[in-house]
């Protein structure tokens, strides 16, 4: 009997870890999703306003603004 007990804790255990390993999966993918849009975005409003202005990058390099990608 209590081997029994524990054959399903231990099944219970690799369960749940599986399901935790596909969820971390799924925010994993879920965030590179979300990630690319603010970054693209960032990237073509800077070329078009330095190609309105021509001074817009030196300007933004200047005041040290830098872009993170996690």
């Amino acid at each position: 009997m209590l081997f029994l007990f524990f054959y399903l804790y231990k099944y219970k255990l690799k369960k749940r870890y599986k399901t935790f390993l596909s969820l971390l999966h799924a925010k994993r993918k879920q965030r590179e999703k979300i990630s690319s849009g603010p970054l693209l975005f960032f990237i073509a409003a800077t070329y078009m306003l330095e190609n309105q202005n021509g001074y817009i990058l030196p300007e933004l390099i200047s005041k040290r603004i830098y872009i993170s990608i996690n």
